[in-house]
């Protein structure tokens, strides 16, 4: 029993720290919006670099590739894992010799062909951690995957996130931290941009070392993702490419599959605006990049938690249409406040307070 909770401890780390990678590019990535905006990129070029995000949502057209094609000694998932995690740290490590000035001169077609190949890679990660994650622990306890996943991508995405910008800034950390400490004020922060994506970068290459060393050799991990074969040969059947496109047609073609896509396809339209404006607005009137990055503090909890609270409850689409119309009213107000915010961010009275709401974290006057 104990080795058994040892096994179940490394699998769960191992997963989180997958996710957490994860989430770092996707932190990251929000964060060279920021970066953007400061060095005052039009409303048109911001609009070229959201192309990157759209691997994610197209990532369907090519995961069955990584369960039809793979090398049997590294196993179904770690024949793609390894490869493209280096691959991502590979190019992290060469974009920190060159980000600064991509961004400080607006290099915003070559930021977004990199930042595309990126996202791409990291949306195939993401295909292939589910997976993984789903395999690890479905004779155990399959919500194990889920609440992984919530906790990495949430600590992946504040560090690359709340961290980069808060702690890269001078002004935060001449005011919070040196001054404090009675320190000399310097003209940078606790790292540059050049620093943290080098560190970035290299931790996605030393996760891979480990995994390799660690689970490799010992082949633990290799024989779970090979689907535990004495229990599980019906699901170790090696599928053709074509088999397994034809398999995701056929699950299309279900009527519960079909109205569970129109609404992911459509839920994010009432709220769109404020969800990806909000932080460009705050920018264009003002408000620094380290102040609008404390904004995911508080909410890192509240990612963390109602994930945990859902995972316990019934009727999770029942739950997700009263959030919607609450998130719905939230979205309004927050357009009203965006819309005032020109009178009011250079009155004294004006405060950043936080009110979290639901997904959205908007600043209100004291």
């Amino acid at each position: 029993m104990p080795r058994k909770q040892n096994h179940l401890t490394l699998h769960i780390l191992t997963i989180i720290i997958l996710y957490l990678l994860q989430g770092f590019v996707q932190g990251f990535t929000s964060s060279i919006q920021l970066y953007l905006a400061f060095y005052k990129a039009s409303w048109q070029e911001q609009g070229i670099f959201s192309w990157i995000f759209y691997p994610f949502s197209l990532k369907i057209l090519w995961a069955p590739i990584f369960d039809s094609i793979y090398h049997y000694r590294f196993g179904r998932y770690l024949t793609w894992l390894i490869p493209i995690q280096i691959t991502i740290g590979i190019i992290f490590i060469i974009l920190s010799f060159y980000l600064e000035y991509l961004l400080i001169n607006r290099q915003i077609v070559t930021l977004t062909i990199i930042f595309f190949f990126i996202y791409f890679l990291i949306a195939s990660q993401d295909v292939v951690v589910d997976g993984l994650s789903v395999l690890l622990f479905s004779n155990l306890n399959p919500q194990y995957a889920s609440t992984c996943q919530t906790i990495g991508q949430v600590i992946g995405y504040f560090l690359s996130s709340t961290v980069l910008i808060t702690f890269e800034s001078s002004n935060f950390t001449n005011e919070y931290i040196r001054k404090p400490l009675s320190l000399p004020e310097r003209s940078s922060g606790l790292f540059s941009l050049k620093e943290f994506t080098f560190f970035g970068g290299s931790q996605f290459i030393i996760v891979n070392i480990i995994i390799l060393v660690i689970f490799f050799p010992k082949k633990s991990l290799n024989k779970t993702i090979n689907f535990n074969i004495q229990n599980k040969k019906k699901m170790n059947k090696k599928l053709y490419l074509s088999e397994t496109y034809s398999s995701i047609l056929k699950l299309f073609q279900k009527k519960c599959m079909c109205e569970y896509s129109v609404i992911l396809l459509t839920f994010d339209i009432g709220f769109a605006a404020t969800n990806y404006m909000t932080i460009l607005f705050l920018l264009e009137y003002g408000i620094t990049p380290d102040t609008i990055a404390l904004i995911n503090i508080p909410s890192l909890a509240i990612h963390i938690l109602v994930p945990l609270f859902m995972s316990q409850i019934q009727r999770h689409l029942q739950w997700f249409s009263y959030g919607y119309i609450f998130r719905l009213i939230t979205a309004i107000v927050l357009a009203i406040y965006i819309y005032f915010i020109p009178d009011i961010v250079h009155r004294s009275y004006f405060c950043p307070k936080l009110d979290i709401v639901d997904n959205n974290v908007i600043y209100v006057p004291a």
